[in-house]
């Protein structure tokens, strides 16, 4: 039984070899046992973190034997662990679902009703982590353990501050935004023609006469501008 006041302790299932990996590189006390719902607590100073963690193919594997169902309605029903009030859980799908579908194993619409029953009728967050799944774990614990990380020395929830830009490159990010104009593109642009307007008023052989640009590019950038 978790006693407050001891200090941060995490508990993963032992069948999750991943996981006690990441796990060992910063966690202070771990704990592995078979856990009886989900794979990951994390107890903090104000509560528990609970993650229950499906690869893409282990999602489809229980969708198609519909064991998601029992182990979503075992963790929306779940209050406690080792004596710590549950106060978060969260179903963390690591790796990309559309390896998954492209098999053929699953329909994308099925896989949408599962995320949303998930989160509107079970209460469960889904997060879906395509890559960095080992930071995604890391900024979790550092998270629920009170702000200590032990890569940045502390943990902070930082504001985005704006980024300000010279006329350039706000004229830059505009044209880049055309699909399949990137920066390098948008910059030659500006330096053959000089300005937006005349990009905008130059037909598809001028716009081709830059470097990079073919005709269904050229094409492009003329409809999206007339």
């Amino acid at each position: 039984m978790h006693e407050e006041g001891v200090g941060p302790k995490v508990y993963v299932d032992y069948r999750e070899k991943k996981l006690i990996r990441i796990l060992a590189e910063f966690a202070e006390v771990t704990e592995v046992l078979p856990m009886p719902v989900g794979d990951l607590a994390i107890v903090g100073g104000d509560g528990c973190a609970l993650v229950e963690r499906k690869t893409p193919h282990d999602l489809v594997g229980s969708m198609v034997d519909n064991r998601i169902w029992n182990q979503m309605h075992r963790i929306s029903a779940a209050e406690e662990f080792m004596g710590a009030k549950i106060k978060r859980k969260m179903l963390v799908i690591d790796g990309d679902l559309s390896e998954q579908v492209e098999l053929g194993r699953v329909a994308w619409s099925q896989v949408y009703g599962l995320l949303q029953e998930v989160t509107f009728v079970y209460g469960v967050p889904v997060f879906t982590v395509r890559c960095g799944f080992e930071d995604f774990i890391r900024t979790l614990y550092a998270r629920e353990v009170g702000g200590k990380n032990d890569r940045e020395g502390e943990f902070r929830l930082r504001k985005l501050q704006p980024h300000y830009v010279d006329d350039e490159d706000w004229k830059v990010y505009m044209l880049s935004s055309i699909p399949g104009i990137g920066d390098k593109l948008a910059r030659g642009l500006l330096e053959h023609f000089g300005s937006i307007k005349r990009i905008a008023e130059a037909d598809v052989g001028e716009l081709m006469r830059v470097e990079g640009i073919g005709r269904k590019k050229a094409e492009r950038i003329r409809k999206i501008f007339s």
